[in-house]
């Protein structure tokens, strides 16, 4: 997939010395670059045209996923206009500030086909002047397209970030949009394409011996395989082709696994949920691992307060029934100043 390799070559950068090299992400300038709030503010769009955030790439040729978090921008642009610039998208209320210079990149991908789009951050305010202003060519497989202005001598007040899309008829996605100061630097988020949501939550205490594992899907997964014992390190470690007999649930199609029989009072159990995409990659995304550990066979009672109406001495008083004053492993002492004993003349 395409996540998969922009966010692998994000890493190789860190280490290798380029781009983000001391391990310092680029402040995203950008409100909303990434739709991760499921709506378009304060992004807006005018001519022709339909815009809606979604969380699934319905009827793209090359299936997959928003390529930033769960949300992309679905743009459909009914007819080519007279001129290119006669529809966009834009974000304003920019200020682009003297003696700095700014990449804008973006993640975008057709439906089908290829179409192109034209990058201008700009004046918002006739004459419209563009600095560092570019078109690209968009295709079916998601692609980071980026241009970087020059430095500014003053201030632009105000500014806006403006993608112009009237070229022909089509649709396309916008993603993982980026404004920041300097030149390109590769992005450093990650695309969700593990299993998450857990049930019960990792982490989770006094779960019932008879719990049913549930999870939220991947969005690209077509079938899961589910690793289970009470073991950390073996079911962090089985390989998806070699289990250590850690997989319990090979390629099932729901998102519920029920453990055999019940589970053992007061253990803590380890799963995993690898998410694996359709044919013909077939690709495997290697899950968290999560954990949870099982109510325990009786819950103590504390801060019990035992009283009587007598006692036959001071130490054989009615706090010795709750304060486990005799006990030793499953027997208890035969001695009387263990136990109460009430007095034999009454209060």
């Amino acid at each position: 997939m395409r996540s998969r390799i922009v966010w692998l070559t994000a890493i190789f950068n860190v280490f290798t010395g380029f781009g983000l090299s001391q391990g310092q992400e680029v402040e995203n300038l950008m409100e909303n670059g990434g739709f991760e709030t499921g709506d378009m503010a304060p992004w807006s769009t005018y001519g022709p045209g339909t815009s809606e955030v979604v969380t699934e790439l319905t009827g793209a040729a090359v299936p997959d996923a928003p390529i930033e978090g769960t949300h992309a921008l679905h743009i459909t642009i009914p007819s080519a206009g007279a001129n290119f610039w006669d529809a966009g998208l834009q974000h304003g209320g920019h200020v682009f500030e003297s003696g700095k210079k700014y990449t804008l990149s973006a993640f975008l991908k057709t439906k089908s086909g290829e179409l192109n789009i034209n990058f201008k951050p700009e004046l918002a305010q006739d004459p419209w002047d563009g600095y560092g202003a570019q078109a690209f060519t968009m295709t079916e497989e998601w692609t980071e397209f980026s241009t970087t202005t020059p430095v500014f001598s003053a201030d632009v007040n105000p500014a806006s970030i403006t993608f112009h899309i009237q070229y022909d008829v089509g649709d396309f996605w916008v993603d993982g949009v980026r404004w920041y100061e300097g030149d390109y630097v590769p992005p450093a988020f990650k695309a969700v394409v593990e299993a998450a949501d857990p049930s019960p939550a990792d982490g989770a205490v006094n779960v019932p011996q008879d719990v049913i594992l549930a999870w939220s899907p991947g969005p690209m997964a077509a079938v899961h395989d589910v690793f289970f014992g009470e073991s950390f390190d073996d079911v962090n470690e089985a390989p998806t082709m070699n289990t250590l007999d850690r997989l319990v649930s090979n390629d099932q199609p729901g998102t519920t696994y029920d453990p055999d029989g019940l589970l053992d009072f007061g253990d803590t159990y380890y799963w995993r949920v690898d998410e694996v995409n359709a044919p013909p990659d077939s690709t495997v995304f290697k899950g968290a691992v999560w954990s949870f550990t099982v109510e325990p066979f009786a819950f103590p009672i504390t801060s019990v307060t035992a009283t009587a109406s007598s006692e036959n001495t001071a130490d054989m008083a009615a706090g010795k029934t709750v304060d486990g004053s005799g006990l030793a492993g499953d027997l208890h002492s035969v001695e009387p100043t263990d136990m109460w004993l009430s007095s034999v003349t009454g209060a």
